[in-house]
């Protein structure tokens, strides 16, 4: 499970069979608010509302991608195709 964590920029990894916190990932934005997660569970896809962009997480190799602009202010949900091929 991932956890947004709007006021110190990051978001919590939450391992559900162990009911522990793991890492913490910096978005690279300000403000992450929204997640979602690929079908395939291979990307999280985090909404940064301060910044006004996306960050993308790769599950496999715990790289946080730079942020994308949104084109647009303040984004707060979001949500993946269920083929994944569109956020």
């Amino acid at each position: 499970m991932y956890v947004a964590n709007r006021d110190s920029g990051d978001i919590s990894i939450f391992d559900t069979a162990t009911t522990t916190f793991g890492a913490t990932v910096t978005t690279g934005g300000t403000g992450p608010q929204g997640i979602a997660v690929s079908p395939d569970g291979v990307h999280v896809y985090v909404t940064n509302a301060n910044s006004g962009d996306l960050s993308v997480l790769d599950t496999v190799t715990g790289h946080m991608a730079a942020p994308v602009s949104t084109g647009g202010s303040d984004p707060l949900g979001l949500a993946v195709s269920p083929d994944g091929a569109h956020v």
